[in-house]
């Protein structure tokens, strides 16, 4: 090898090393762009991370984050896919960083299972969510994912798994609650009791949501027969949301039957009483 063509390798890894530091910097920016709330600069720095390195792995994983953001669910897909490419590279040209792959890859696979479920492909969401929790198994964010997926999936039980899961791991994850009760409700041999349980929860988690009260009145008059129980949450429901027809149809229509079944109580209690009295021989 000449002089001059080691002189021309030495520049060309200096420049190498310029830009990696300059796609860094860009890097960092964003990320505190990103976290004043004007994501659309931040994403115009991550852009300019990877002009100067390509390679950057963590630039696409912030894109894709924005894009998720944005719910442009495609072209977050597009990003993680790149992200996880080059973090596949790095482990081939570096395996003794074998951490940082095994802290960032497990990450990036998740929020591409999430963008999945959100374009409904449910399929590939739980292929990426089971080997996120494998390496993560401890994050409520991934099981409550995958379980949401199982359940489109028509995977009951196993997304029953999920949310208990979920639930253990952070028992104030409303969402957990209402998945689990609607996914209870599917199984053949319903714990009606528990399906409320779960909605009690999950109106003391997220006490302004109307349509939860108007579901759980729902379960207590079809599923549990406790129609008085049931017009509370329906008059609860339309206390939140007072222009809903829906929830002042099923209370009205509530309490209509209340009183067509107390007048005829009435009418039974009297007719009973005007009955000649049997005389006492």
């Amino acid at each position: 090898m000449t002089t001059l063509q080691t002189q021309g390798e030495c520049l060309e890894n200096r420049l190498e090393n310029a830009n990696r530091i300059v796609a860094a910097g860009y890097f960092d920016r964003a990320k505190a762009i990103y976290a004043t709330g004007d994501k659309n600069t931040a994403l115009q720095e991550l852009n300019e991370a990877i002009k100067f390195d390509p390679n950057l792995a963590q630039a696409y994983v912030g894109r894709g984050y924005i894009n998720l953001d944005r719910s442009n669910y495609p072209e977050a897909i597009t990003n993680f896919d790149q992200a996880l490419k080059l973090l596949d590279k790095l482990f081939e040209e570096k395996p003794t960083d074998v951490w940082r792959y095994l802290t960032e890859y497990p990450r990036t696979i998740g929020l591409r299972g999430f963008a999945k479920r959100m374009i409904n492909d449910y399929q590939g969401a739980l292929l990426d969510l089971n080997q996120a929790v494998l390496h993560i198994p401890n994050s409520p964010g991934l099981h409550l994912n995958r379980g949401i997926a199982k359940s489109k999936l028509n995977m009951a039980q196993d997304a029953i798994e999920d949310f208990d899961k979920t639930l253990e791991l952070d028992p104030q994850c409303a969402l957990a609650y209402h998945h689990r009760a609607l996914e209870r409700l599917i199984l053949k041999n319903s714990d009606f009791n528990a399906v409320l349980q779960d909605y009690n929860h999950l109106t003391k988690l997220m006490p302004l949501e109307a349509r939860f009260f108007y579901e759980r009145g729902k379960i207590k008059e079809l599923l549990l027969k406790d129609k008085a129980a049931a017009s509370e949450d329906f008059k609860e429901a339309i206390r939140l949301e007072p222009t809903n027809s829906d929830y002042r149809e099923q209370h009205t229509r509530l309490s209509m039957t209340s009183l067509k079944n107390s007048i005829r109580v009435r009418l039974n209690n009297n007719f009973f009483r005007y009955l000649p009295k049997k005389t006492k021989r």
